[in-house]
């Protein structure tokens, strides 16, 4: 902080816990730095003078839920790739997929809903959608609803757009490029259509928004990937996620966060599965559900 910014020092700790309440995101004073950042960004974005202005017009009106969710989207990571945390993706094939098709078989047909939440720019659902396409072999046969859901909308657009440099292919297998993307030149590559429109993107804020909500389908959900999201998250906020997230799976349903997410003690609800050294959570089944609570 440059010497002279006493006023915005005085708005930041205001600012940091509206930040929180809103978002969930944490911003300590030894991250406050970062916050004064992303406040003069958004600043000279809405043509105010200096960060200290935009913090003002937050606190002066705390009911601004899109300025401070302006805010946030300026200090989210955006840190993703395909197929990020192998071992996760290859429980998803190997165990949990075939656990599901023969779960989600029956008189009403084949159905399947998979929600990643807190998708960032798309390379986590798109990552789910091919795992789908390659290990299902009837996959035509299946009601697939595969939604997205960040509080970013640039993220969200860019998305949707579905042209990735040769940063989101970092640690992705060789087949993955040349299989399911179409070279751009300029090292961009564009995935290919069948697999963009399997997923369905939203914007939602996990904090402050309502869920399970049969609008946006997200209810009834059979696994919820929800990867390096929480550890941003206050402790009080993650736990009203994890909670939400209980209630929008389906008894049976599956809940995958990222392996430093798995310690956290907010989990409670979930049955704890370990496939080949990788820690998931489950919702009990009615019955299981009943049998702990007697």
């Amino acid at each position: 902080m440059k010497p002279g910014e006493n006023a915005l020092l005085k708005l930041l700790p205001v600012v940091s816990d509206l930040l929180t309440e809103r978002t969930g995101l944490r911003f300590p004073p030894e991250r406050w730095d970062e916050l004064a950042g992303a406040l003069m960004s958004a600043a000279r974005e809405h043509g105010l003078r200096d960060a200290e202005d935009f913090a003002g017009r937050i606190v002066a009106d705390p009911a601004r839920a899109r300025a401070i969710e302006d805010l946030a989207q300026r200090l989210s990571v955006n840190e993703t790739y395909f197929f990020r945390e192998p071992e996760t993706f290859a429980a998803f094939e190997g165990k949990i997929l075939g656990v599901l098709q023969a779960e989600r078989t029956g008189k009403d047909g084949k159905r399947l809903k998979i929600w990643s939440a807190g998708c960032s720019t798309g390379e986590e659902p798109y990552s789910i959608a091919i795992a789908l396409w390659r290990c299902v072999p009837d996959l035509k046969d299946w009601q697939v609803t595969l939604l997205a859901s960040d509080l970013n909308v640039s993220s969200l657009e860019a998305a949707r757009a579905a042209h990735y440099g040769e940063w989101s292919f970092r640690q992705a297998p060789d087949w993955l490029g040349k299989t399911y993307f179409q070279r751009l030149g300029n090292g961009r590559y564009a995935l290919r259509a069948e697999i963009r429109g399997m997923v369905e993107f939203f914007r939602l804020n996990l904090v402050a928004d309502a869920y399970p909500n049969p609008v946006q389908l997200t209810d009834d959900v059979d696994v919820i990937f929800c990867r390096n999201v929480l550890m941003y998250f206050s402790a009080a906020a993650a736990a009203r996620v994890v909670d939400g997230f209980c209630r929008a799976l389906r008894p049976g349903g599956y809940l995958i966060v990222a392996p430093a997410e798995a310690s956290m003690r907010i989990f409670s609800e979930f049955e704890t599965v370990n496939l080949d050294g990788v820690t998931l959570f489950r919702k009990p089944s009615a019955a299981r559900a009943v049998k702990r609570s007697a």
